[in-house]
């Protein structure tokens, strides 16, 4: 009785429902449901005279991790949240929705939140919830790795498929949640960069799956196409804003985008190289030396009562199986080759320089220095492995032989010295970036690389530094 008199007229009834639920048992999920309905009635009804602003708060919340349990709960969260400030309401979504990997319940999810909050409450909930995810310490070892596949076939095969930790496969998941709606992809864009950053350091630091998730992130998770979109979604909210006191606002948004595009266009080469380089090592295992010569027919048994034109016949055509052979091998590995020093070359020459920050107003100074870091092990990573191919590429065509091949290996070995006037131009800002011992090694491999040339070519003057 007393309740229902508290309810009607509105004064005491918090003292009221306290002490008619002192004896539901702890944590019962229809009283914790009843008193958030009830505090939120009082609000409604009779203001701050019937129950105060935080004790709906905290009755709410309550409800709200009885929600978070079940999908179907969650679906029925942004009801509730609406009745909350917003930071308290973008805390309880984030962490009840952060571990939702399902495309089908994001989607859910996001269609009952946009019924029921406005578009900016949205896209702060579902930051926050990736960035939770990114945030979280890997909860497991290099030796948990699965397999990933990379890029499909269109049969449905297992195309270059890598080795991921199933928590960095979390990671990228969480990146998606950005991903659903065209309006958060330029937020999405700037979370993929992040982590991106993120797994390039831990390459550095040894991991050795970061690159692999790396690539999987941009070729299926947060491919090109979304780059596209967040493009697109940019323009048109530019087009929709009738606001003119906005304009700021608009142009900084154009900056922050354009920022994120050039820096997700570097990553993307960098992981392009790799997956270049990755390819011609592949290649190059597989025809490290030329077939054998075949052995002439006279010498091998079961032969011997051809004549001399009938030898000379097979001899021929078994000589141009094998020159066939050779020439497909050669063709494979240079392609190959050539694939990989041009992905490396676009690093080095990448306009603006390869993660530049000339012009870089980043207003987070952890995110510049991480940016710093990244630069300087992409651009040391990328003169190395690119030295590496074309040394290997050299060796690989004098051990081969033919004309063909050795004009090859002299190519690359020209190449390769031709590198450090690359190196070496403040327009590309490499040398600067060369990370602990990396100049010295560099110029010792320059050294050593010009002497090879010297050799192959019989005395050629290197020139340049």
């Amino acid at each position: 009785p007393e309740l229902q008199a508290a309810l009607v007229v509105g004064e005491g009834a918090p003292a009221a429902w306290a002490e008619a639920r002192a004896d539901a048992p702890a944590g019962h999920d229809a009283w914790v449901r009843a008193e958030a309905h009830v505090l939120l009635y009082l609000r409604l009804a009779h203001g701050d005279g019937g129950a105060s602003a935080r004790a709906a708060h905290v009755a709410v919340g309550r409800y709200l991790a009885v929600l978070a349990g079940t999908g179907a709960g969650r679906a029925l969260m942004p009801a509730y949240l609406s009745t909350l400030p917003r930071d308290d309401a973008v805390a309880h979504a984030a962490e009840a929705w952060a571990p939702v990997e399902d495309p089908a319940e994001r989607a859910v999810l996001l269609d009952a939140a946009d019924a029921w909050l406005d578009g900016a409450l949205v896209l702060s909930i579902v930051e926050e919830a990736t960035r939770r995810v990114l945030a979280a310490p890997y909860e497991d070892g290099p030796d948990a790795a699965v397999e990933a596949v990379l890029r499909p076939t269109e049969d449905g095969g297992r195309e270059h498929a890598v080795r991921v930790r199933p928590s960095a496969l979390r990671k990228l998941r969480a990146v998606t949640w950005l991903a659903v709606r065209d309006a958060h992809l330029p937020s999405g864009l700037r979370a993929c960069n992040a982590l991106l950053r993120r797994l390039l350091l831990n390459d550095r630091d040894g991991d050795p799956h970061a690159v692999a998730a790396a690539q999987l992130l941009v070729a299926r998770y947060f491919p090109r196409e979304r780059v596209d979109g967040a493009q697109e979604a940019v323009a048109s909210a530019l087009a929709n804003d009738d606001d003119d006191d906005n304009d700021g606002e608009a142009d900084r948004a154009l900056e922050r985008l354009q920022r994120s595009l050039v820096e997700y266009g570097a990553l993307y080469a960098l992981l392009e190289a790799h997956l270049a380089f990755g390819l011609w090592k592949e290649t190059l295992l597989r025809h490290l030396d030329a077939p054998p010569p075949p052995a002439p027919v006279a010498t091998t048994g079961g032969h011997t009562r051809w004549n001399v034109t009938e030898r000379e016949v097979a001899d021929k055509r078994a000589r141009a199986h094998w020159e066939r052979e050779c020439t497909e091998a050669a063709a494979e590995v240079i392609d190959a080759t050539e694939r990989s020093v041009a992905a490396w070359t676009s690093v080095l020459k990448f306009p603006g320089g390869w993660l530049s920050d000339e012009d870089d107003v980043a207003e987070d100074p952890a995110e510049q220095a991480d940016t710093a870091a990244v630069r300087a092990h992409g651009l040391s990573l990328a003169v190395r492995l690119l030295q590496h191919v074309l040394g290997e590429a050299a060796g690989w065509a004098t051990r081969f032989g033919g004309t063909a091949a050795d004009v090859y290996a002299v190519d690359c070995v020209r190449v390769a010295v031709e590198l450090a006037n690359v190196v070496a131009r403040d327009e590309h800002g490499i040398l600067e970036c060369l990370e602990g011992d990396g100049l010295e090694l560099f110029m010792e491999e320059v050294t050593r690389i010009a002497k090879v040339l010297v050799d192959l070519t019989g005395g050629i003057q290197v020139t340049g530094s």
